[in-house]
């Protein structure tokens, strides 16, 4: 049994999309029903009501799952779903649908609550937001560097090329879309948001001019360390993606069926990465 207040319903619907993605592999040998079903309440916008503790993320989430696998079943009306809005029980949802109550056969019950949807479901929304968040608070400094009249010498290439930590040049985070397309890194993102400054010492081909001599000879540290201290959480934001996007797109139940040789496969690690959820939870914490 779950307890503690209901999950996000953004979190719920998410895990339900996972869910029926896993089972799209093929290895989960469960009926194609099931999926529809979750598919028919995602667009149908109804979301059964999860409770937030009961799974601790190791070995699957059994306990968040198990509320939406009776949620589709519609057999028990101790189960509560929000139906656009209003809350009623599983059974009285499936009526208004117009669908009968469903019963799980051998192995469907262990495909439907045994994998990490709930959990990769929970960090990719939480990845997300942060890409969004990281997004802004790079303009958020292009406009602390004009405020401060910085300069923007410190973004050059030359720079990240000689010391080249991958999260001051990398280009696995598409956070923006460049004016010249192609995707951006962060040095070059600050180059575009700067580009045109009349509030910016120009300095970038490093040549000293009367102007850059009246003005300081290095930024403050706080703007002109931008990539330095922005980089490593891009590098965690890269790192984080990775393995959920392998992770969203993998069949992760136990057991697991070769349906080409109808062998079963069992006893195999089924959590998430746990660095990386140190990783995803340092970036809630962000």
């Amino acid at each position: 049994m779950g307890a503690g207040p209901t999950l996000p319903l953004e979190t719920i619907r998410a895990a339900m999309v996972l869910r029926a993605n896993a089972h799209l592999i093929g290895a989960s040998a469960i009926r194609r029903i099931w999926d529809e079903r979750l598919i028919l309440f995602l667009t149908k916008n109804v979301t059964p009501l999860v409770p937030e503790f009961g799974s601790i993320g190791a070995s699957g989430d059994l306990v968040p799952m198990s509320y939406i696998a009776a949620a589709l079943g519609g057999n028990d009306n101790r189960i509560l779903v929000d139906f656009d809005g209003k809350t009623m029980s599983a059974p009285d949802a499936l009526t208004i649908l117009n669908i009968e109550s469903l019963t799980f056969v051998p192995k469907e019950g262990l495909a439907m609550v045994n994998g990490t949807s709930v959990m990769a479901g929970s960090a990719a929304l939480v990845t997300y937001d942060f890409a969004k968040l990281f997004a802004a608070t790079l303009h958020v400094h292009a406009i602390a560097i004009q405020a401060l009249v910085g300069g923007n010498q410190s973004f050059h290439p030359f720079v990240h090329h000689v010391k080249p930590h991958p999260g001051q040049k990398s280009q696995q985070i598409n956070l923006i879309k460049r004016k010249r397309g192609g995707l951006p890194t962060l040095t070059s993102i600050m180059l575009d948001l700067l580009d045109g400054s009349k509030l910016i010492s120009d300095n970038l081909d490093a040549n000293l001019t009367q102007e850059n001599v009246d003005r300081l000879i290095q930024d403050r540290y706080s703007i002109r360390c931008l990539p330095q201290f922005l980089g490593p959480m891009l590098e965690t934001l890269r790192d984080v993606t990775r393995t959920l996007e392998i992770e969203m797109n993998s069949a992760n139940d136990n057991p697991l069926v070769d349906v080409s040789t109808s062998k079963v496969y069992r006893e195999y690690k089924l959590g998430i990465d746990t660095e990386c959820f140190k990783k995803s939870a340092r970036i809630e914490q962000l």
